[in-house]
């Protein structure tokens, strides 16, 4: 069953990353603005002091606007990998990132900030459905991270990412909500 349902996700990954190589980078960002606009309205964003996020990697939904707006009235953070496991590094500005083997620019800094102080996470995803399921990269990273994370959690993503049903196993986590443009 564990199989079937892996195999099912690596379908889907595919599938998902040949929808997004039909849209070019002006309708995607269109896209992005319009949950970029969702977000900066959200009450939790607007109560939260430390909201965790991350840096876009191609084609994923983009959230620099979002970070430049906030960075300078509240704590950003952005992720790491260290010893094989997600962090959240302090944003200080675009000229301290620094790019990892995974292809993501994470923050510079050598300070790693506690996890029960995060408000809002604010996560990528390939995919997510009706039930707040989200679906990764496979890599595990932010499954595992937000398995020990009590922040509230607000997975986003284009439209053609929300789907009716995603496979899902017991130890991924869903998202307390998802927006889309």
């Amino acid at each position: 069953m564990l199989n079937d349902i892996a195999k099912q996700k690596q379908q889907l990954r595919e599938y998902i990353k040949s929808l997004l190589a039909r849209f070019d980078d002006h309708q995607l960002l269109e896209q992005s603005n319009r949950v970029v606009q969702q977000l900066l309205s959200h009450p939790k964003i607007m109560q939260g002091k430390v909201i965790a996020c991350y840096w876009p990697l191609q084609k994923e939904l983009n959230l620099i606007s979002f970070i430049q707006q906030l960075y300078l009235s509240k704590t950003i953070l952005l992720p790491s990998i260290l010893n094989d496991q997600m962090v959240f590094k302090p944003f200080n500005g675009a000229c301290h990132l620094k790019p990892t083997k995974y292809g993501f620019l994470e923050p510079d800094s050598e300070i790693c900030f506690d996890l029960n102080l995060i408000d809002v996470i604010i996560v990528p995803g390939l995919a997510f459905d009706h039930e707040n399921n989200r679906l990764g990269r496979g890599k595990g990273f932010y499954d595992n991270f937000l398995n020990q994370c009590l922040a509230y959690k607000i997975g986003v993503g284009y439209n053609f990412q929300l789907l009716t049903k995603i496979p899902s196993n017991s130890f991924d986590v869903k998202m307390d909500e998802v927006l889309t443009a």
